[in-house]
């Protein structure tokens, strides 16, 4: 047995501690709640590798003695506290001149888990709903290839003033800012807005201008184009500003709904696409009806207004008393 030897610190500060201290001091701030999600990252692969085998160990218990059952899931009990090791000390287990400091990162750092698990959540369920937008908006476009031809709305209308809000399930993944879905967009351009009187030479009227938005960092600008005369099943190419080896391909197939299919190296318009980032990024576009969302939007702000509780200098008995604000000449 060796004598005099170091004694063990019993409850030493874990690692992410001193990787998220040493910026903070050289720059004299608090941390970043996105400072900490290098070692997030690595507890939720944990976590979602040991839901994938939770299945197997379940159909296990089923299969043992009540007393293994009892021993597997103290084992469980065990491996689940052991994932998350560096949050595992007691309350104010820590004393010396660090504490407040580590205290105040570990306040930081579990509203950061709570809100990586919010912004989960969110994901997985825009995937759900841009899903079932894309199963709806598929079956449309099979009604229309299936359709004998006689049957078939041939002649398109103009697409001047047309907005297509975009969905895609792969989206939420790569591209989530909580506010919802892109769109895209074509319009003419108007001499008047936006050339004066001296447009360029090769200007037309008549040819079709617009753009994708994905989000606040992501879009893509189109080139001008002579948009197509009939709604069809195919492929419609059109050249993306700057002009390059990528294409966008959209499906013109009926007034209400589009397919869109747009490579991966277009969407990720100002970084490099990630590795596992699907090669063509496959988005069906839904109309936007403006007449029905500007009537949707006055109904939602009626019954809020409805809804909405009196405002206390806003009553009956100060607007009308004499002793009230709007007597008071307090308005």
């Amino acid at each position: 047995m060796v004598k005099n030897a170091p004694k063990k610190e019993e409850n030493p500060y874990p690692p992410w501690f001193f990787r998220v201290l040493g910026p903070c001091v050289l720059s004299d701030r608090s941390p970043s709640g996105y400072e900490f999600d290098e070692d997030l990252s690595d507890l939720a692969s944990e976590r979602t590798a040991g839901e994938e085998e939770q299945p197997t160990k379940k159909r296990r218990k089923l299969e043992d003695s009540d007393k293994e059952s009892d021993e597997d899931e103290d084992k469980e009990d065990d491996e689940e506290e052991d994932d998350d090791k560096d949050d595992s000390t007691s309350e104010r287990s820590h004393a010396d001149s660090l504490a407040d400091v580590y205290y105040e990162f570990k306040e930081i750092r579990e509203e950061r888990k709570r809100e990586l698990e919010r912004e989960r959540q969110d994901i997985l369920f825009m995937i759900q709903s841009e899903s079932e937008i894309e199963s709806q908006v598929n079956q449309a476009y099979r009604s229309f290839i299936d359709a004998p031809k006689e049957d078939k709305l041939t002649s398109m209308l103009s697409l001047h003033a047309t907005t297509y809000i975009i969905h895609c399930r792969d989206q939420p993944k790569y591209f989530y800012n909580g506010l919802g879905p892109g769109y895209v967009e074509f319009y003419h351009l108007s001499v008047e807005d936006n050339f004066g009187s001296n447009p360029p030479p090769d200007f037309d009227p008549k040819r079709m201008h617009g753009h994708i938005y994905i989000n606040a960092s992501n879009g893509v600008q189109f080139e001008p184009f002579d948009p197509p005369e009939e709604f069809s099943g195919s492929d419609f190419i059109i050249s993306p500003v700057p002009s390059g080896p990528h294409d966008v391909r959209i499906k013109f197939f009926s007034r209400d709904c589009i397919k869109m299919s747009l490579p991966k190296e277009l969407t990720f318009e100002n970084k490099e696409p990630p590795a596992d980032a699907p090669d063509l990024f496959e988005y069906v576009g839904v109309r936007r009806d403006w007449e029905k969302w500007k009537a949707e939007r006055k109904r939602m702000w009626e019954e809020a207004e409805k809804n909405r509780p009196p405002s206390p200098r806003d009553s009956w008995f100060e607007r009308t008393h004499p002793v009230g604000y709007w007597n008071q000449g307090q308005w």
